[in-house]
Order: structure tokens, then C-alpha cells, then sequence
């Protein structure tokens, strides 16, 4: 991905095995290496390096990455991971490109130490392709739980994979979970007098360990062999000896998941079933981190096993592992822990025993019909959403707000606001009603309240707009608005047939200096005026555009008046400082044609043809004209007045109307005059917030 640096040398234009070889045939021919570097474009230090290295460069900088190539591949990757694991975070993101970048072996220059990319990287790649960070809604675990939402979503997923896929049936979905187990098992009560003293047990005599074990079921009954996840930085045979037939055996730093051992258990998943292509497999999971990996995806696209992710916090209802498998689980293994305390009262359960004791307790949890009744409670197979009353989502109902469709920006809310406010004869109340309607907002979210719905309309009627106003001083004056108003200032002056400085520009409409030589020479084509000379010497030769307005303006005046055609204008009176002026001497030679002079005799002559149609009676403007209007071109300020350019329907006539008038007679133009120019500035944790005030 490219950097926001603009590269200002010419360097990098010396990178052709062409030029080298002019470069040294020019020098042999006997001129200097300057000459040389002059003669092929190059910079000469350039040149003497690359002769004295016989080497030409063939990039520029120090790296050189291809990763944008595959940059469109990433994205789609990336909207699969936010589809399947309900969402990705930022660091998340991060880990992900750098994976992907060692998996398909290209060049980068990343961080290798904590295997992430960098923060301008990712900031600038969600820049390029729109990506947001959203900060996820906050609320208690309680009401998390079971969330209707995201159930339905999860039902929606699991329909569209079972219609892509006819093939998967029973015998063909399975379910994976981990579990934790620990070799302090809780010990089960006993019976007894309240007066009698409690015995006591020996249950380890050294610190508590902690293990993971791996589980998969089918809804036909099936079961994948476990999977033990030792607390170990390496794994012993030993430890899996009495464990059951086929267990894998992996070790890890906390006796947890982590992504590369989820590899591998997929790899042990894929010896036991039959998967491919042409054969998937539906494997449902939770939204761990550790399933979260780019390896894991790519090894699921390439053995055909389609992963379905669990809505979050949602596991005791619908993981048939935690209602067949878990529970009983570790209810046998407690038991079996306490015959064995029993035997050898003297002993403790070290880590070497718990796959004996897994082992056990597994072989009496595993039953086919516990796994075909596990799957049809939680509605999955057969799929049946309804298997869940609505009482099971009463405490969190309230979370249909994520449903609700919101604008993308609070300008939207505000013009709709106004205009609704005075559509409905200045009622708040109808106001907040038609607002609730127009963006579906739930009935227990809040609407904009009196007097936010008030200042917007005020603020509309003061200066025409309802966008938040700008604190601090205005940071770029260089608008249309500001081009349009010193185009006018300049045609005026010409019509006027007087001289105009740029002090008396600055003065009048506001502008800096500076920003008024930009405007003049890179957006109107004016080159840099001399004292004494007129704008028709300062006017580029590629600055068609304005010419042809400056001489038809000229034309049209002419037509009007025709004693303009005979007598001579004035000599233009001698200021200090930079003139612009203009006069024109002489009637011009043809119809067509309009001749503009200056105090030089200098003459510019252009081939704008006036139609008679465009002519516009300047006696009867505005609303005057009884027209309906069509948009508003632009937005100009007149001593302290806002004034709108306004383009009437079936003409091509335009004119400069106030705001007040036009607010009134067309509001809801100059509503969607603003809506098209409101911009916003993003946060700095780019979080989208909807606020009304």
C-alpha cells in the first residue's frame, strides 16, 4: 500500500537500461557527465553513481512492496472473517494482513517481532477502502445473554449454507467446543449429621493445573476422537497413555487453544471424516479468538469445511456440546476423581493420571442419542428457530435498536427536521412524529427534543443552513463561492469600463491576499498583472473559458447599447499599485466577433457567437421574473448579506437572490443546496456516534 508521501525529486526517472546507454554514448562523443545527465533527464549525481556502479536502480527507496496487488483479495478475506466470527477488531486486523503476507510470501517491512503491521498501514488501508471501527454498544452480561438479534442472524447464516448446500445432512454437521478441566476436582457432598465434624480429603499435593479438552459431535451421533490440551511447552507421549483410543495430544504455554494448535486440530478432524470439495462438511463453533486465524480459513476454503460461528454469549443454548457432552462430563470425571482419592488416600492426582480419568468419564458421557437430541433442542438440525419461546428474549428485547436503520450523517436529520418543521405549520410535536417515521426509530429511543428542532430552524432562517458552525478562524478561503464572487467583481469592472486594483479586491470582498493571486491565476487563468496594464494583457492563452465569458459579456453589452458601438471610452485614470481595467475603443469588426483594447493597442480577439436567446432583461430579475426555480449555483456574500445564484427552469438566465427572500419562496432548494456541500470531520477513533444536538 502506497504512502501519503508525494515523491518531490525526479530520480526515479533514471531507471531505464536506454537511457544508460545514451547517457555513455553522449560522454564518449566527448561532452561532460552534466551535459549527459542534462541530454537523458537525469540528475547528475545520479549518473555518476550509477557509472561508477555500472548498475542501473529499477525502484525507488529503500522497499519495495508488492502487497497492493493483493490487496482486493485481502479485503474479501476480511469481510469474511466480519461475517462469520460477528466482527474483527483493530488488533485482530492487524495480526491478520501480517499473516497473510507470510502465507503468500510477500515482501514487507512489518513489524516481525510482534507479528502485526503498523498503525499508519491499517489506518491508511481502511482510509483507501472505507472501512470503519465501530465501538461496539456496552451492556451487562446479563442481558447479553441469548440476544434475539443475533439468534436470528445466526438462523439466517445457517439457512442460506443448508440451501447453498443440499448435501449436508445429518451425518455431514458437526459441532466442536473446548472445555476446561483442572486436576482439583470438586468433591461431591456427603450426608451426615449437622454435628459431625467434616472429613477432609487430600486432593493435590502440588499446584493446580489446568487443562483443555477438545470435543466433536455430529447430529447423526457420531464422535470425532478428543483432542487434550496439556499446560506444557512440550508434549510428552506419557501424558495421553490411558486416554482414550486415537486421542490427539498438544501442549501449549496455558494449557488453552491458540490459533496454531486449532490447525492442527482441524488437520485431526480431517483425518476421521471423509471431507473435500465436492463433499463439505458444516462445522458450528464459537467466536473464539483462537478459531479466528487466517491459517484456519484457508484451510477450511481448501478441504471444503464450511464454518458457522455461534452468536456471542449465546453457548448454553444453542452448543449441543454444552447440553449432551460438558455437563456430564465433568460430573463422571468428579466422580471417578473421588474413587481414586478413595483407593490412595495418600496420593494426588498428577497430570499423567487425568487422561485415565478423561477416559472414563468419556465413555460414559458419549451416546448417540444424547447427540441427536442436543441438536434438535438448540434448533439446528432440523432447523427450527422456533424451538425458543418469546419469553427467552423478554430481557433483552430492547436490543432491536441495532436494527434500526439510522441516516449517515446528522446533516440529513437536520434538514429533514427543518424542512418537516415548516411543512407542518411550525409544530414541534408533528415535527418529532414525522422524524420517528422518516428514520424508524423504536419508540423507546429519543427524538430530537423542542429545542434542538428550534435552533436548527433558527439557525436556517439567520444564514441559510443547519450544519454545525465552524469554530476558529476559516482555514481555506480559496471556495467557489470565493472564485465565483472575484470572477463577477472582474466582469463588472470591464462592463463599467473602470480600473481595478487587487488592494481594492482585498478590500472589498474579504479575501487574502494570497489566496486572491491563486485565485486569479490558477482558477481564472489571469497571469501576474503589472502596474498600467490592462486585463486583456494579463488573460492566458489557455484561459479560454474566461475569455470567451469576458468577451461575450462585452458583446452582449454592446447589442444593448448601440452608442457603444461609435464612441470611445475614457482613458483608464492611472493608479498606484496592480490595475486591472479594461477599455474598449472602436466598434467591433463583425457580429460575431468583439474587439477588447487595451491602453497598448493590445487586441484579443476570440470566436464566441452570441445567440440572441441568452440575452436577459436585466430590468426584471429575481423573483420578479415569475419563475419557478430550478437549483442553486452558488453562494456569495454582499456586504455582509448572503445572497444565492439561482438558475430558473426553462431558461438559461441566472441571478443573484437574497437568502431571506429564497428561504421563504424555496426552502427546500436550498436545503438540498446545503446537503450536497455539508462535510464532516472524522474522529479520531473513528467511531460513529449518532447525536441530535
Amino acid at each position: 500500500m502506497l504512502s501519503r508521501y508525494q515523491q518531490k525529486s525526479d530520480r526515479k526517472q533514471f531507471t531505464s537500461e536506454t537511457q544508460m546507454t545514451k547517457a555513455k554514448e553522449y560522454i564518449a562523443a566527448g561532452y561532460s557527465i552534466k551535459a549527459a545527465a542534462q541530454f537523458v533527464g537525469a540528475c547528475e549525481a545520479t549518473l555518476r553513481k550509477r557509472l561508477k556502479e555500472r548498475t542501473i536502480s529499477l525502484n525507488l527507496g529503500r522497499f519495495k512492496s508488492s502487497f497492493s496487488e493483493d490487496e482486493e483479495t485481502l479485503i474479501k478475506l476480511i469481510k469474511i472473517i466480519d461475517d462469520t466470527f460477528y466482527g474483527v477488531s483493530r488488533k485482530q486486523l492487524m495480526a491478520i494482513v501480517y499473516r497473510y503476507a507470510e502465507h503468500n510470501n510477500i515482501f514487507h517491512n512489518f513489524n516481525n517481532e510482534k507479528k502485526i503491521v503498523g498503525e499508519k498501514w491499517i489506518r491508511d488501508f481502511l482510509v483507501k477502502y472505507r472501512l470503519t471501527l465501530q465501538r461496539t454498544e456496552k451492556f451487562s452480561g446479563s442481558v447479553l445473554k441469548f440476544n434475539k438479534v443475533q439468534f436470528n442472524k445466526f438462523h439466517n447464516n445457517l439457512k442460506k449454507i443448508l440451501e447453498e448446500n443440499p448435501e449436508l445432512n445429518a451425518s455431514r454437521i458437526y459441532n466442536m467446543d473446548e472445555s476446561n478441566i483442572s486436576t482439583i476436582f470438586k468433591l461431591p457432598k456427603t450426608v451426615s449429621s449437622k454435628c459431625k465434624h467434616l472429613e477432609s480429603k487430600v486432593v493435590s499435593l502440588n499446584r493446580i493445573q489446568s487443562l483443555t479438552a477438545v470435543c466433536c459431535l455430529s447430529a447423526a451421533g457420531y464422535y470425532v476422537p478428543p483432542a487434550l490440551i496439556f499446560p506444557k511447552k512440550m508434549y510428552k507421549p506419557e501424558f495421553c497413555k490411558s486416554a482414550p483410543q486415537n486421542t490427539l495430544g498438544m501442549a501449549s504455554d496455558c494449557g488453552s487453544m491458540n490459533s496454531e494448535l486449532f490447525v492442527s486440530w482441524l488437520k485431526h478432524f480431517t483425518k476421521y471424516v471423509t471431507v473435500s470439495q465436492d463433499r463439505p462438511v458444516l462445522l458450528i463453533l464459537d467466536n473464539h479468538i483462537s478459531h479466528c486465524s487466517l491459517s484456519a480459513i484457508n484451510y477450511c476454503q481448501e478441504n471444503g469445511i464450511i464454518l458457522l460461528c455461534l452468536p456471542p454469549y449465546a453457548s448454553y443454548k444453542l452448543q449441543p456440546l454444552e447440553i449432551a457432552c460438558f455437563g456430564s462430563l465433568k460430573k463422571f470425571m468428579t466422580e471417578e476423581c473421588d474413587r481414586l482419592i478413595s483407593q490412595h488416600s495418600d496420593r494426588s492426582i498428577t497430570i499423567c493420571q487425568v487422561g485415565e480419568i478423561f477416559r472414563t468419564a468419556y465413555h460414559k458421557t458419549i451416546s448417540i442419542d444424547k447427540a441427536i437430541n442436543a441438536f434438535r433442542d438448540t434448533g439446528i438440525f432440523p432447523q427450527s428457530p422456533s424451538v425458543f419461546r418469546e419469553e427467552d428474549f423478554t430481557p433483552v428485547s430492547f436490543t432491536k435498536r441495532q436494527l434500526a436503520k439510522h441516516p449517515e450523517d446528522n446533516g440529513l436529520q437536520r434538514a429533514f427536521a427543518v424542512e418537516s418543521f415548516f411543512c407542518n405549520g411550525g409544530s414541534v410535536v408533528a415535527t418529532q412524529r414525522a422524524f420517528r417515521a422518516r428514520f424508524e426509530i423504536p419508540p423507546h429511543r429519543l427524538v430530537p427534543g423542542r429545542n434542538s428542532i428550534l435552533s436548527w430552524v433558527n439557525s436556517f432562517q439567520e444564514c441559510g443552513s443547519v450544519a454545525k458552525p465552524r469554530n476558529g478562524r476559516q482555514r481555506n478561503s480559496r471556495t467557489p463561492e470565493a472564485v465565483e464572487r472575484v470572477r463577477q467583481s472582474i466582469l463588472l469592472a470591464i462592463k463599467e469600463n473602470r480600473c481595478l486594483t487587487v488592494r481594492q479586491l482585498v478590500e472589498n470582498l474579504g479575501i487574502p491576499k494570497t489566496t486572491l493571486s491563486r485565485i486569479l491565476v490558477e482558477d481564472l487563468g489571469i497571469t501576474r498583472v503589472c502596474p498600467k496594464k490592462s486585463i486583456s494583457e494579463a488573460l492566458k492563452q489557455n484561459g479560454k473559458d474566461f475569455q470567451n465569458e469576458v468577451t461575450k459579456d462585452a458583446l452582449e453589452s454592446n447589442q444593448k447599447d448601440s452608442e457603444c458601438h461609435t464612441a470611445s471610452c475614457e482613458p483608464p485614470v492611472e493608479c498606484s499599485g496592480t490595475t486591472i481595467h479594461s477599455s474598449c475603443n472602436g466598434a467591433p469588426s463583425s457580429p460575431n466577433q468583439t474587439e477588447i483594447n487595451s491602453c497598448e493597442d493590445i487586441e484579443i480577439k476570440t470566436d464566441v457567437y452570441a445567440d440572441e436567446t441568452m440575452i436577459d432583461d436585466s430590468r426584471v430579475q429575481g423573483f420578479k421574473r415569475e419563475l419557478e426555480a430550478d437549483k442553486i449555483l452558488g453562494s456569495a456574500d454582499d456586504n455582509g448579506k448572503l445572497m444565492y445564484l439561482i438558475q430558473w427552469k426553462g431558461t438559461d438566465a441566472v441571478d443573484m437572490v437574497s437568502a431571506s427572500e429564497a428561504n421563504a419562496k424555496c426552502p427546500q432548494i436550498v436545503i438540498r443546496f446545503y446537503e450536497d456541500r455539508i462535510t464532516w470531520k472524522r474522529t479520531k477513533n473513528k467511531i460513529v456516534v449518532d447525536e441530535f444536538s
